[in-house]
């Protein structure tokens, strides 16, 4: 018995206690090594993700670019060629800050005119994580087809017409074109209704829609009609809708819920095309003008624009065109594209050069040099009757394809 006490105590319960001791230093080496490796894979996940996140950002600005050059292209007026025009609209859709380039990556457009207009580019992102697997860089294309059409052919079209319903569109100052005087407004509804009967009233037309938005400093809610297929309910609209006076002028008012349109209404697969027409510059004068009852940008902004000469030097007539530029780099920039035309009616928009500065900036193409292609001026009714008329034969001879 004092034997085994002594083999016990002396030479089992020494080992026993070393084993013991060398187990659980194994076991914090396999805990660190997991944690290790768990940090390493951690790692090299949010890398990958961080360098297919930057490809997708590429592939989406090279489609966002190649719909606009497209569009653009198949839109060139009498006189220019497709292909230059595709090519100088993709390079402004692409490049950050004329830099010539998108996150490093510099590419040059393949332009087709053949059967329409095709745009294609590619491009590539330097790999920040796996280019440690080999893999330097990663690809990404964008390519759009816009064909021509003549005559009429089946195609979707989503159309939103923002006109201005302020007080001096009620004044009966432009002569129709059977030589009677009649009010802006009223000349107005009469070219809005010829793009409606373009595209609704063609019984070859596929699905197309067409909605309307009268604004003067807010926007009543039965002034605003949804995208609509139906030409009856649009010409309704037309006839019935609450069209003046609104005392004030904000046209972001109207954009506004044009953008909230284009964002839940518009379909992916149909032409996006918003038009604004305006009688002369936005006047509101002061914060109840902006965001009262009824206005789409809140109370937020109701207050600081009651703010804006203290805090940010302008007044609620530039932060109005500001919110409009603003919505308007929002409708162009959408994958595909929304084509938005200007239109200043009436003889104070026709002399107005802050007017004709805002609308050229708003409209599609390069401001200062859309005019008669995106931005028009129509000091009567007739001419605004051939704006809306050439505005619905141009839209109707695009199509996307691819």
């Amino acid at each position: 018995m004092v034997f085994l006490n002594f083999f016990f105590t002396t030479v089992a319960y020494p080992r026993v206690m070393k084993n013991l001791a060398l187990h659980r230093a194994r076991e914090q080496g396999n805990a660190l090594l997991t944690t290790a490796l768990a940090i390493v894979l951690l790692v090299a996940v949010g890398g990958a993700a961080i360098d297919l996140g930057r490809q997708q950002l590429l592939h989406s600005r090279l489609q966002q670019s190649s719909d606009a050059a497209a569009l653009a292209g198949a839109l060139a007026p009498t006189g220019s060629t497709p292909s230059d025009t595709a090519n100088r609209y993709f390079a402004l859709n692409y490049a950050i800050n004329d830099s010539q380039s998108y996150m490093g990556s510099t590419t040059t457009p393949t332009i087709s005119t053949d059967n329409g207009v095709k745009v294609s580019a590619n491009g590539a992102v330097h790999n920040q994580f796996i280019s440690t697997l080999g893999t330097t860089s990663s690809q990404a294309a964008g390519a759009t087809t816009v064909s021509t059409t003549s005559g009429n052919t089946a195609q979707k079209y989503d159309v939103i017409v923002i006109m201005d319903n302020s007080m001096s569109m009620n004044s009966n100052d432009v002569t129709a074109p059977d030589g009677t005087t009649e009010s802006r407004v009223q000349a107005t509804k009469n070219a809005v209704a010829i793009i409606a009967n373009n595209l609704l009233g063609d019984n070859d037309a596929s699905d197309s829609r067409i909605g309307a938005i009268a604004y003067y400093w807010t926007v009543d809610s039965d002034r605003v009609l949804e995208p609509t297929g139906d030409l009856t309910t649009f010409t309704n609209y037309l006839a019935g809708a609450r069209m003046g006076p609104g005392f004030g002028t904000d046209s972001s008012q109207g954009t506004a819920i044009a953008r909230s349109d284009v964002s839940t209404h518009f379909r992916p697969d149909a032409i996006h095309v918003v038009i604004l027409l305006t009688d002369g510059d936005n006047n509101v004068t002061g914060g109840h003008e902006l965001g009262g009852n009824g206005g789409n940008h809140g109370d937020i902004f109701n207050l600081i624009v009651s703010d804006a000469y203290a805090d940010q030097q302008q007044t609620p007539a530039q932060m109005s065109d500001a919110e409009t530029l603003s919505d308007c780099s929002y409708f162009k920039g959408q994958t595909p594209a929304t084509i938005v035309y200007t239109i200043g009616f009436g003889p104070d928009a026709q002399s107005d050069p802050a007017v004709n500065t805002f609308l050229s900036s708003c409209a599609s193409g390069t401001a200062g040099a859309n005019q008669g292609q995106y931005f028009f001026l129509a000091p009567d009714p007739t001419t605004l009757n051939q704006v809306f008329s050439g505005i619905a034969t141009s839209v109707k001879k695009l199509r996307i394809t691819q």
